[in-house]
């Protein structure tokens, strides 16, 4: 007899069980690449989804947000640049708002009269980017 490794039965039954297994380890390995495939699509998916939701949420922030500033301009407190008052009224929206820190009133001199959380000496805006792009643009 030849001596060669299929040539005892041991060694072709072990050749045969390692062929026989070699589909089903296949099977696994295309398997665990699919599924890893799919859990990527499947986060870029989800992480879309949030972003949407995320951004509709900010854009329905910034609406409200411009509608109560439209409002806030109309009321006495403002129109008439009364410090007091308009504090006061600044921190009241502020507590029941949790998107703001603050908010305030400025003069279209720059002078900051009103603010909701307390200023500590006189403040002017005139010469930010901020308030001169606010005038510029009205």
């Amino acid at each position: 007899m030849p001596s060669s490794a299929f040539s005892s039965i041991r060694s072709r039954l072990l050749a045969l069980v390692l062929l026989a297994t070699l589909p089903a380890v296949g099977l696994i390995l295309y398997n665990a690449h699919r599924s890893g495939e799919l859990a990527v699509e499947t986060a870029r998916s989800d992480a879309r989804q949030l972003a949407q939701h995320v951004a509709s949420d900010y854009e329905h922030v910034i609406i409200g947000t411009k509608q109560m500033l439209r409002a806030l301009t109309l009321l006495p407190e403002i129109k008439n640049h009364n410090s007091r008052l308009c504090n006061s009224l600044m921190a009241d929206v502020v507590a029941g708002h949790p998107y703001y820190i603050n908010l305030g009133a400025i003069r279209p001199d720059g002078l900051v009269f009103c603010s909701a959380e307390p200023m500590k000496g006189v403040i002017y805006a005139s010469d930010r980017l901020y308030f001169r792009s606010a005038v510029a643009t009205r």
